[in-house]
């Protein structure tokens, strides 16, 4: 069932009925790592702000890829949430122009859009993205995204080193698949 930006399944309403708890998203917590949210909609940023900051992360926004080079470089995030389509530079621009440039080669990206075209998951790959989110996106696999590919990050001891590339997270339950 998809409400609104994030979409929760059936058993995720039912738990949480009367809860201000989200059962089983503690192991998603984070640390104070920093995410850079890059979306033109400041719905989904404001959304996607909450989120992660109920869950330990804290968070910068840019609102186009032009936008999230300057914040990218200054801020040096662990982690870019970018959407693809922005104005002024669309996210696959940004994403090829941040995976490219030394000071932010190392930041992985993960990138966020209203379909599940195969063609953009490809090319967001292409473009040196981690991984591929498409909206409306389950609150536990935007979570669980975030939390992996930082964690991953963190225990190869470095941003360089090579981490595992999230090929596909869907809003449907439990479909998440990664390759190394």
């Amino acid at each position: 069932m998809r409400m609104g930006l994030f979409s929760r399944d059936h058993a995720e309403q039912k738990a949480n009925r009367g809860s201000s708890e989200e059962p089983g998203y503690a192991a998603y917590a984070g640390h104070g790592e920093l995410v850079l949210i890059v979306d033109d909609s400041r719905t989904f940023v404001h959304s996607a702000r909450r989120l992660l900051e109920g869950h330990g992360y804290r968070t910068v926004s840019a609102a186009d890829g032009l936008e999230a080079l300057e914040v990218a470089q200054d801020t040096r995030p662990d982690l870019v949430l970018m959407d693809i389509v922005m104005p002024r530079m669309n996210g696959f621009e940004a994403t090829r122009k941040l995976t490219r440039a030394p000071g932010t080669r190392d930041i992985p990206i993960v990138l966020v859009s209203a379909t599940e075209l195969e063609s953009d998951k490809y090319w967001a790959m292409r473009q040196g993205a981690r991984g591929y989110l498409a909206k409306p996106i389950r609150k536990r696999a935007l979570l669980a995204a975030v939390s992996g590919i930082i964690g991953e990050s963190r225990r190869l001891h470095g941003r360089s080193a090579r981490i595992p590339v999230l090929t596909e997270v869907v809003s449907a339950p439990s479909r998440v698949a990664a390759t190394a």
